[in-house]
């Protein structure tokens, strides 16, 4: 091959790629097309031996050159599609012979370890460029009694040809059946169709213009929603009850001690106030209608049934998860509260996120079918054939690893106070990498949210919600424990960790600079141990409270004498706290850190100085005269608080409480 013609070759593949990450963004960046990311797209090389086709777990608006998509030689795909044997084989069988045909079929990509898309197959017999997406307005005609008859009516008027592929299993059962309606159509025809609608799944649309595939595929949506807007009717009878609002809080609570006693991994949960949930909800055909969900999108990230609660759930929802589980033999993952809208559960930030939003195309697609003879229901055999399909464990896999499965805070959440910098920044990071959730309380808001955004970066996916707080605020302490209960469903772990340090001799220390060290080291730990203490006791799941005490606390240093009494102080209110909160599971225990100069506000420039007046040194001799004084010569890190914090988060500690754990390289010792 010529220099020449490799050139010729290298710019039509990236031609092509740019191309497909072109498509896949104006796809992808439209909600009105896409949800959670979902959907896929693909371009053909202009010869018809390669295809550039979207990777499993990388969202259409997220693709780039350089991500989230595999190149594959065509031939062996068209071969598996036309051979028999995996047509012949079992369910079990040839899930994997395809998967490796498929791995086999990959020759270039960014990464070469990327898994190409579940329906390459199918891409794979259409035309050069192919959109692939599981849109509300289309969904509601194509899980809808009168899907076949209103396919055609869409047909005629946008003047395309399709065929309309009724119900097939997912994966390579329904590219063969799209297979056999395709050759059937080109020989009728004499040309493969513009269009395939998968009724109870979604919308193909394939063209050998990039332009008219993404135009079509949005007149198409358009279309299904004027029909949509031209059907409706009235509402339907509805029955005028709900849970109040002011109920909603316990609701969660209730949830969520059913799930922790259930023994679910699932623990967290987000309320989401949806209007159409709450229509629906209001019909008298509510629970027939919602009880199934309609898609295999809907099965795979929101299980086939929702847990539907009555209008008065307060003393039922243990019962109700309890039979849920002997039922599916899992805890559900969105449960409709009548009146309010629906919670989701799940184990990271990410899977509430995609909950949510599928589930939000699931209830919109039900509420179309209502203008379009209602909807056509799923068969058992189709739900357990996508339980127990190989791409919904893939897809579960990847959401435990998002979710830090295996850590020992999996499926906890704790809020800490200061999170937003020093040991505060620190332990909040060591909890999340541990597994846990974290709710990041800080005076200092935009500290906080840079605390959020490390976790993000250091776990791969967001795990923290930052919120303003002021610690000596009743009724700032309490919104931030109600951030936890709003955002993941409640609280297992609160560390108080918002401290201040002034340094005077006694003789020169202000009385207001006293006060207010008093007002944040004690009155803040008060505060952060009574809410705390309020929602556990209330949630009946234990928990473990923390106090960031010091070294302080056990053996006074010079010209701090407010640090001093409140580090004391913070360690009897932890021993009192033990002994109260003890029948309750709740276990109460501080850590004395020796000092921490690491991301340290206290020690600031400032205070280095005053310590080195203090002690007779330059300011560059302080930080290594004070490592000087342990017993192991050793600087103490943030990590080494973070991991004393962690095991008395876990449940490693479960009968450990009303103890100081002392980390500073031997300088005190409790005796």
């Amino acid at each position: 091959m010529s220099r020449q013609t490799q050139r010729k070759d290298t710019h039509q593949v990236n031609g092509d790629i740019r191309k497909l990450v072109e498509i896949s963004r104006s796809v992808g960046s439209d909600d009105r097309l896409v949800q959670a990311g979902g959907g896929n797209t693909s371009v053909k090389s202009a010869d018809g031996t390669r295809m550039h086709i979207k990777a499993s777990g990388t969202g259409l608006r997220d693709m780039s050159p350089d991500r989230g998509y595999v190149t594959m030689t065509l031939p062996p795909l068209m071969e598996l599609l036309h051979d028999e044997k995996p047509r012949q084989m079992s369910d079990d069988e040839r899930e994997p012979y395809v998967l490796r045909t498929m791995y086999h079929a990959v020759v270039s990509g960014p990464d070469l370890s990327a898994r190409p898309s579940c329906e390459a197959t199918l891409h794979a017999m259409l035309r050069r460029y192919v959109v692939h997406i599981h849109p509300v307005a289309v969904n509601g005609v194509l899980c809808s009694a009168e899907s076949n008859e209103l396919c055609q009516e869409l047909a005629r008027r946008g003047k395309f040809t399709m065929v309309c592929i009724p119900y097939t299993n997912p994966g390579h059962p329904l590219a063969v059946s799209c297979l056999k309606a395709v050759e059937a159509h080109q020989a009728a025809h004499g040309q493969s169709p513009e269009v395939l609608f998968l009724v109870n799944h979604g919308l193909f649309v394939t063209s050998d213009s990039a332009e008219r595939a993404v135009s079509l595929t949005k007149a198409i949506v358009d279309d299904c929603e004027k029909l949509y807007q031209s059907r409706k009717t009235k509402a339907a009878a509805t029955t005028g009850d709900g849970v109040a609002e002011e109920q909603l809080t316990d609701v969660t609570v209730e949830l969520r001690r059913a799930l922790v006693e259930s023994g679910s991994p699932s623990r967290l949960i987000e309320f989401v106030a949806d209007e159409t949930a709450r229509r629906l909800l209001a019909r008298k055909d509510a629970a027939s209608l919602l009880s199934l969900n309609s898609t295999p999108d809907a099965i795979v990230y929101c299980l086939a049934h929702p847990l539907i609660l009555s209008a008065r759930p307060l003393g039922k929802i243990a019962p109700a998860v309890k039979k849920y589980i002997a039922a599916y033999g899992e805890a559900p993952r969105t449960v409709l509260v009548p009146g309010q809208g629906f919670l989701v559960v799940g184990d990271s930030m990410k899977a509430l996120k995609t909950t949510t939003v599928v589930y939000q195309a699931e209830l919109g697609t039900k509420e179309r079918t209502t203008a379009f003879g209602g909807p056509r229901r799923l068969t058992r055999g189709n739900v357990d054939y996508i339980n127990g399909w190989e791409v919904e464990h893939y897809r579960r896999e990847l959401a435990r690893a998002e979710a830090g499965a295996g850590g020992p805070l999996t499926g906890k959440v704790a809020l800490v106070t200061g999170a937003g910098s020093g040991l505060g920044r620190g332990i909040a990071m060591g909890l999340a990498a541990a597994g846990a959730h974290v709710v990041l309380a800080d005076i200092d808001l935009p500290a906080a949210e840079e605390t959020a955004e490390l976790i993000r970066k250091a776990c791969g996916t967001p795990r923290a919600a930052a919120v303003r707080t002021d610690v000596t605020d009743e009724r700032s302490m309490a919104e931030a424990f109600g951030c936890a209960a709003t955002t993941f469903g409640g609280v297992d772990v609160a560390v108080a960790a918002a401290g201040i340090a002034p340094a005077f001799p006694i003789q020169d220390f202000p009385v207001d600079a006293f006060r207010k060290t008093l007002e944040i080291n004690l009155t803040g730990y008060f505060l952060a141990a009574r809410e705390a203490a309020r929602w556990m006791i209330r949630q009946g799941t234990g928990g473990s409270l923390i106090f960031i005490s010091s070294k302080s606390g056990l053996g006074a240093s010079r010209n701090n004498a407010a640090y001093n009494v409140t580090k004391a102080g913070e360690l009897h209110l932890m021993r009192g706290l033990a002994l109260e909160l003890g029948r309750h599971g709740i276990r109460s225990n501080a850590i004395c850190p020796g000092n921490v100069f690491e991301g340290s506000k206290i020690w600031n420039p400032e205070y280095i100085r005053q310590a080195a007046k203090k002690r007779g040194l330059k300011p560059e001799q302080v930080i290594p005269y004070y490592i000087s004084l342990t017993a192991m010569n050793q600087e103490i890190k943030q990590q080494d608080i973070a991991n004393a914090a962690v095991f008395l988060a876990s449940d490693q500690a479960r009968v450990v409480s009303g103890q100081s754990l002392v980390v500073d390289a031997g300088q005190e010792f409790v005796r």
